[in-house]
């Protein structure tokens, strides 16, 4: 009997733990310190952003990426350079976006640098 390895490419899944990464770091960023940004209000329209994006991004962009290197290497690098608003959230989808699309690829390259992004505005939302 002989076995093979299928590699995960469920959308579904990636988009769920990119929002739910965004969510708890959200959270970080709008109820942790003593400032006056953030509060509920941030909060949801931060979150509501991200949803949309996610949707977007994880049920039509990605799935019918013809390239999904090309595609991984373009999220990873708008995840970097939005790591400079990390209150939005968008570093979180778009990082999760090039992982995903990195590891359809066979690429790690893209997935790293998607990795990176997602942990840099995580440092960023916890320290301030």
């Amino acid at each position: 009997m002989t076995t093979t390895l299928h590699r995960i490419q469920d959308e579904r899944l990636a988009a769920g733990l990119a929002l739910l990464i965004a969510a708890g770091a959200l959270v970080f960023a709008n109820f942790a310190g003593d400032g006056e940004n953030g509060g509920a209000g941030p909060y949801a329209v931060s979150l509501a952003v991200c949803a949309i994006l996610t949707a977007i991004l994880f049920g039509r962009v990605l799935p019918n990426a013809a390239d999904p290197a090309r595609a991984a290497w373009i999220l990873a690098a708008l995840a970097l350079v939005t790591c400079a608003a990390f209150w939005s959230g968008l570093p979180f989808v778009l990082g999760m976006g090039a992982v995903y699309s990195g590891g359809r690829a066979g690429r790690t390259a893209p997935a790293a640098a998607g990795g990176l992004a997602i942990v840099l505005a995580f440092v960023a939302c916890v320290v301030g």
